[in-house]
C-alpha cells in the first residue's frame, strides 16, 4: 500500500469513529446522557415507537457545566413527585436520577441529571413500553419534556411530539430516561395516589340559575322543545322560534304561549 493509500485509510478511520456517536439526523446525542450500562442494543428487538399525541412545547437544555456550581444539590421537588406517582402507579421498585457531572456526550454541558430535572425510572421490557407511552400521552399535564426508551428520543417542539431514532451509547433498554420542564420540576403537584394527571374541572353553573351553555341547542336537548334559550352563558326562559317551545305551545314576543 503506498504512503497516499495509507493515509486515506486512516483519514476514513478516524472520520469512522468521530461519526460513531451522531444520531441519525446528523446531531451528536448529548440528550439522555446516561453512563452505559451494558444493556445490548437488541435486547428488546424492534425499537419504541411512541403513539402519537399533540403535546406541544419549548425544549429547555441544561446549562454548560462550571464544576459543579450549577447543580441542584438533589432531584428537584416536581420531579421527585412525579417520580414517585409514576414509581406508585405502575409498580416499579426503583427511580432515581440525580448526578451531579459533566454530559457524557458533551463535556462542556451539565448533565440534565445534575439539574435535578431528570428521572431514571428502572423497567422491564413489558413494561417499559407502557410506561413512556403514558408519559408521552400525557406530557403536558405531567409535565415531561422529554422521553428515551428503547432507542428511540420523544421529545415536545412548539409543533407537537417529535421522535427520532437514538443512537447514544446507552439504548436504554433497562430504564426510561424522563426529563420534565423547569416550571414542572420546580413546582410539586397535587397528587391524588393514582399517579394520573390531574382531570380538567367540570365546567361550574353560572350565577343566577340555569345550566351552563354555549348555544340555544345546549339548553333544548331532544326532539322537544325545553321553552329556554342560551344568554349569557346560561340557559333562561324565552325562545327564538316554534321548535325551541314545549308541546303545542308556540313561541310569540320572545316567551312560550
Amino acid at each position: 500500500m503506498s504512503p497516499a493509500q495509507t493515509l486515506r485509510v486512516v483519514a476514513c478511520a478516524a472520520l469512522a469513529v468521530s461519526l460513531a456517536g451522531c444520531g441519525s439526523d446528523g446531531f451528536f446525542d448529548a440528550e439522555g446522557d446516561d453512563e452505559p450500562t451494558g444493556s445490548s442494543w437488541d435486547a428488546l428487538g424492534s425499537r419504541w415507537q411512541p403513539p402519537q399525541t399533540s403535546q406541544t412545547g419549548t425544549y429547555a437544555d441544561a446549562p454548560p457545566w462550571n464544576g459543579g456550581r450549577s447543580c441542584s444539590g438533589g432531584l428537584k421537588p416536581g420531579a421527585r413527585a412525579r417520580g414517585d406517582q409514576i414509581r406508585a402507579k405502575f409498580g416499579i421498585a426503583k427511580v432515581e436520577g440525580y448526578a451531579c457531572r459533566p454530559n457524557t456526550a458533551n463535556k462542556s454541558q451539565l448533565s440534565m441529571h445534575g439539574t435535578g430535572r431528570a428521572l431514571d425510572i428502572m423497567v422491564t421490557s413489558t413494561k417499559g413500553e407502557k410506561v413512556a407511552d403514558f408519559i408521552v400521552q400525557n406530557a403536558n399535564a405531567l409535565g415531561f419534556q422529554l422521553v428515551i426508551w428503547n432507542r428511540t428520543l420523544w421529545k415536545v417542539t412548539p409543533g407537537g411530539g417529535s421522535s427520532r431514532e437514538y443512537t447514544g451509547p446507552n439504548p436504554h433498554t433497562d430504564h426510561i430516561h424522563a426529563e420534565l420542564t423547569v416550571a414542572a420540576a420546580s413546582s410539586t403537584p397535587a397528587d391524588d395516589g393514582s399517579g394520573d394527571p390531574p382531570a380538567d374541572p367540570a365546567p361550574a353553573d353560572p350565577p343566577g340559575g340555569g345550566a351552563a351553555c354555549t348555544r340555544d341547542g345546549d339548553c333544548n336537548p331532544g326532539n322537544d322543545g325545553s321553552g329556554q334559550i342560551c344568554s349569557s352563558g346560561r340557559c333562561t326562559p324565552g325562545c327564538r322560534s316554534d321548535a325551541q317551545c314545549p308541546g303545542a305551545t308556540r313561541c310569540v314576543s320572545g316567551a312560550c304561549v
